[in-house]
Order: structure tokens, then sequence, then C-alpha cells
């Protein structure tokens, strides 16, 4: 992928969990196809302060430019936040009793209302207005518990195309002819 430039869509510098750590797997995926990476040092949910700060920032402002100006994008789409096992720890999950999943942290209802909680002014993702027009959109969803949370992010138009298996597209279909 010469010539191309990857960027995180969410912060995630202080994750546990290998998979909520944005810049490591932007990092590896760059290393392996040639393409060059821009980090993003921010945590998910960073202090009001730091928050603050970031808006003045030269590297968050690349960040955000090439957010903007992105082709294409390949986002996670997330379970129910009830019962979810693995979930970037600065969320508080308790206080979205109503999400259905997420999309680079943009956590919504199954009316495709965005949720918000305390904190969620401060989280460090790409915005909504960003992510709906990248032309060239992927979500990676598997699991029956995700069929409305992939039916709604679709309706909410945060991807164009879905990579999926035979037993969650199925629910889809099923789930749609209701």
């Amino acid at each position: 992928m010469d010539g191309v430039k990857l960027v995180p869509s969410v912060g995630g510098v202080s994750e546990p969990e290998a998979w909520h750590q944005t810049n490591e797997i932007v990092r590896m995926l760059s290393q392996n196809t040639g393409s060059t990476h821009t980090p993003l040092f921010a945590s998910a949910i960073p202090s009001k302060s730091i928050y603050q700060a970031l808006q003045k920032d030269e590297s968050f402002a690349e960040v955000r430019r090439l957010w903007r100006s992105a082709k294409g994008a390949i986002v996670g789409i997330g379970s129910p936040t009830t019962g979810r096992t693995s979930l970037s720890s600065a969320i508080p999950k308790d206080s979205l009793p109503d999400s259905i999943g997420d999309v680079c942290l943009h956590f919504f209802n199954r009316d495709g209302r965005e949720l918000t909680f305390p904190g969620s002014d401060r989280i460090v993702r790409i915005p909504t207005e960003d992510l709906s027009t990248i032309p060239y959109s992927t979500a990676v969803a598997v699991g029956e518990e995700k069929c409305w949370s992939i039916v709604t992010a679709a309706s909410m138009k945060f991807f164009r195309r879905l990579v999926t298996d035979e037993a969650t597209a199925t629910h889809i279909l099923r789930a749609l002819r209701v």
C-alpha cells in the first residue's frame, strides 16, 4: 500500500488490552503493508486539561486533517455494552444501558441515536460527520449479538461495506424480515 497513510480512528494509548491499543494496531498494519502511519498520542478519554491541550496540538491537528480527508476506513462494530466482556477501559460501561453497540466509540441505541455519558464530550475519536462521508469504509463484525448493532450502524452510515460470516449475515436477514 505504497503511498497510503494510516491513522487510528480513536485514542487508546493507555489501554491494557492489545485490541484497544490503536497506535499499535495501525503501526503493525503499516509495517505489514508498506504504508506509513500517523500515531494518535491520546487516551480514549483524556482528562479535561489534556483534552484542551490536544485541541492546540499540531500532531492532533494532523490526525484530524487525515480524518477529514480519509478515502477509506476499516472499523469494528461493538456488541451491546451490557454483557460485553471487552470495552475500552475509559468507558463507564454501567452508564450505557441502552447501548446496542458502537463504531469508533460512537455508542448508539436501537433507534440510531448517539448516546452520551459522563466524559463523552472528551472522547478522542473520528467525528461522525467525517466517518459517514468516507467513500470506502468497511466494517468488520461477527456474532448474533451484533445483529442490531450492525443494522443500526449501517442506517447511521458508519460504513458502506460489511465483512461478516454466514451465520451473522443470516441473523441480520432474518431480523430485517420482521
